[in-house]
């Protein structure tokens, strides 16, 4: 949630799994709230990307 006027979680999420499906990683919805969900975007990318490539290779 931004904080202030909309939950923007549900369409953060939908963009990210957009963006990682042609990519072959299919992200759930478990993962996205445990890696991405109120992170930061270039935090969560650094971190979160090298910690599921492993999970999903």
């Amino acid at each position: 949630m931004d904080g202030v006027i909309i939950d923007s979680e549900p369409s953060h999420f939908e963009a990210f799994r957009r963006t990682l499906e042609p990519l072959g990683i299919n992200l759930s919805d478990n993962e996205y709230q445990q890696y991405f969900a109120g992170k930061p975007i270039s935090k969560a990318l650094s971190i979160s990307l090298h910690t599921l490539s492993a999970h999903w290779a």
